[in-house]
């Protein structure tokens, strides 16, 4: 029990924990990928959707320069989601601590990937994607990509929400067994007791 405790609180840490990035894997198959800022300029980006590829997840792969502070709470980029000439989905994006992404770029850029959203249900057509700037006070944008994932049953903060429940989990097993063992010792000592010399 206290194994398995200890593997369940070692699953939650890396869950709770790790950067969103680090399980993009399991969070739809990759069906596109576009370019929306480089070079200084924004563009918009336009993608091909139908039902079956629902539920999909928006996400932003955003290179800096180190100057924008995930700690501000500031929106680095606002994006608009239109299908059919009406605007159907509208947010900031504000990057956080843990959507730095572990990968290293050559032009020593900082990368955060950042879930913009995702939808459950889709209709038939063009998606068109319009990224602008947010209200941070620093940043230094050199380039923005749009991706988009098919068939994301999970969203990332799925991730941090079993992760939590597997940390609590695993503390209690571990420290349940470990309760037991101390009581199984008290039952049954392993070494008899010390002779008593000289007593009647």
């Amino acid at each position: 029990m206290r194994l398995l405790g200890l593997l369940l609180f070692i699953a939650g840490l890396a869950l709770s924990f790790a950067p969103a990035a680090t399980f993009s894997q399991f969070l739809g198959r990759e069906i596109a990928r576009e370019t929306v800022f480089e070079d200084g300029a924004f563009r918009e980006a336009v993608v091909d959707l139908n039902p079956a590829l629902a539920p999909a997840a928006f996400r932003l792969r955003i290179e800096e320069d180190g100057r924008y502070d995930p700690a501000s709470g500031q929106a680095a980029l606002a994006v608009v989601i239109s299908h059919s000439g009406q605007s159907g989905f509208a947010a900031p994006v504000i990057p956080t601590e843990r959507d730095r992404a572990p990968e290293a770029v050559q032009s020593g850029a900082v990368v955060y990937d950042v879930a913009v959203t995702r939808f459950s249900e889709l209709v038939s057509g063009p998606y068109r994607f319009t990224v602008s700037e947010g209200d941070a006070d620093e940043i230094g944008l050199t380039r923005v990509d749009l991706v988009v994932q098919a068939n994301a049953f999970v969203e990332p903060p799925d991730f941090a929400f079993y992760g939590n429940v597997a940390l609590w989990l695993g503390a209690a097993l571990f420290f349940i067994g470990l309760r037991r063992r101390n009581r199984n010792r008290a039952a049954n000592p392993s070494e008899p007791p010390a002779p008593k010399w000289g007593r009647q």
